[in-house]
């Protein structure tokens, strides 16, 4: 009878750590990132969103050497079921449909399947699709000062 209380504290003590990471990353993914390439630059600034609060809006710029920038717009959502990765291309109303997110260091939703990863650190923020061992960058860049 003493193990249950004590197996109960464990898995809080465990469970809180994890939201407090998730917190964490979801705090750091806001503000103004800025990707160096050989061949262009890409930016990216992060805010909640306005009509849903548990949104984080992303205004996506690639800047190619040669051309004017283009614009998009991501929408990482939380949901039920966990996060959300939505494209909202500026071009098109209302985009492709969304993909499976993770936010941080956490399993994925289904090892078989792709979703793109999300991993913010104070100075850092590196958004890639992935698929089983296989990781392709979105973006991976620093902080930058917001204008």
């Amino acid at each position: 009878m003493r193990l249950l209380p004590l197996l109960l504290l464990a898995s809080c003590a465990t469970a809180a750590p994890a939201a407090n990471q998730l917190a964490d990353d979801l705090a750091h993914l806001r503000g103004c990132w800025i990707e160096r390439r050989s061949d262009e630059a890409l930016t990216m600034r992060w805010k909640q969103g306005a009509s849903s609060p548990g949104d984080m809006v992303g205004d996506f710029l690639r800047y190619p050497r040669n051309g004017e920038p283009e614009p998009n717009r991501f929408i990482l959502r939380d949901g039920e079921g966990g996060f959300l990765w939505c494209d909202q291309d500026l071009g098109m109303p209302h985009g492709p449909p969304c993909q499976p997110a993770v936010v941080g260091a956490g399993p994925p939703p289904d090892p078989e399947s792709m979703w793109v990863r999300v991993t913010a650190s104070e100075e850092h923020l590196r958004v890639a699709i992935e698929s089983g061992e296989t990781s392709s960058p979105i973006f991976d860049g620093a902080r930058d000062g917001c204008d």
